[in-house]
């Protein structure tokens, strides 16, 4: 996947960036579309014979599949690109990409050592983990003085295989339209 795209401020980026971070592949579909896509969706999974089905029953799986065509044309196309290409990169990999502070201390790995009654994360030292949240993550102290927004974002993410094994890609670079004043 390929990315680039100009941010006005620093809350958009961040936004943006947390958009990859927090992203679940469950929802993908929007909540008021599901109703409309389930007659594809049950026909999808279920493979009926499209025969037997009644008139009735052959235009709701006619409607239901061009609401799907839709959907994916609108918004779809554009998340399942975004889950096929980060699938393989844990949270600390896509904040490092995103040049953000480390998101934990550990490689991207949970340093969780267990969980309180209330569900809680649990470190070694049995101190509550505190969640990742879109208001805690913030650029890089390394970058933080180089960003200078409105600013252009490239980056290239990408998980796929081939006969070797799975490989990732992920490389990015910002343009900061500060540098074209001079």
């Amino acid at each position: 996947m390929r990315i680039k795209k100009l941010f006005k401020t620093e809350s958009e980026f961040l936004d943006y960036a947390w958009s990859f971070i927090n992203f679940d592949e469950n929802k993908i579909w929007r909540e008021e579309d599901l109703p409309k896509l389930q007659p594809y969706f049950d026909m999808y999974n279920n493979r009926p014979d499209k025969s037997k089905l009644s008139e009735n029953e052959w235009a709701a799986l006619k409607e239901s599949m061009n609401h799907y065509d839709r959907c994916k044309e609108e918004y779809a196309d554009e998340l399942f690109e975004i889950r096929d290409s980060i699938a393989q990169f844990t949270t600390y990999e896509l904040a490092e990409f995103f040049l953000l502070e480390p998101i934990d201390d550990n490689g991207g790995w949970s340093s969780c050592s267990g969980y309180d009654d209330d569900g809680n994360e649990l470190d070694e030292d049995g101190n509550i983990i505190p969640p990742t949240t879109r208001e805690s993550i913030k650029i890089s102290e390394e970058w933080k003085h180089e960003m200078i927004f409105p600013l252009y974002f490239v980056g290239h993410i990408n998980c796929d295989s081939d006969r070797l094994g799975k490989f990732r890609i992920g490389y990015s670079e910002f343009l900061t339209l500060k540098d074209f004043e001079k």
